[in-house]
């Protein structure tokens, strides 16, 4: 019936005492967050890949709308929520990151070896940092080059 009163006190003190979740929304993000939290316990980094581990497809698909949510200044991205990732060192842009992560991969190439021209096979590794620095190539070529001052 309208306006009859259906979670009295005693239901909603019942609800409490089994560990009611009121708020499902925010019991997924903390329960996600913590995820995050012990992969970068036990990884040193959040930044997590699909097919990595079982359950890291849905934890990667929770980054991604994180940093959407940051991007476009969805408000469910509350100032403690962003507080709370940058604690332990959310990357919020997973291609920036990338990128320093493999220049400095080639600066470490480069003082080792006192040339920038990685070639592939020469070393295990080398193959995705060869793969990068021909990107970095094709795209000044390609005019894809942002300069700033």
């Amino acid at each position: 019936k309208k306006g009859r009163v259906r979670l009295t006190a005693e239901r909603n003190e019942l609800l409490d005492e089994i560990g009611f979740c009121w708020d499902a929304w925010e019991s997924a993000w903390q329960a996600n967050y913590e995820k995050l939290k012990a992969y970068q316990e036990q990884n040193g980094h959040c930044l997590v890949s699909r097919g990595e581990l079982d359950d890291n497809d849905r934890l990667s698909k929770w980054i991604l709308r994180q940093r959407e949510d940051m991007k476009k200044g969805r408000v469910r991205l509350t100032a403690e929520r962003n507080e709370l990732l940058d604690e332990i060192g959310f990357c919020w842009d997973a291609w920036e990151s990338a990128w320093q992560a493999n220049y400095e991969k080639l600066k470490a190439y480069q003082e080792q070896n006192g040339h920038c021209l990685v070639l592939k096979g020469e070393l295990d590794d080398n193959d995705k940092l060869c793969n990068w620095v021909l990107n970095q190539r094709a795209d000044l070529k390609k005019g894809r080059v942002r300069l700033t001052a």
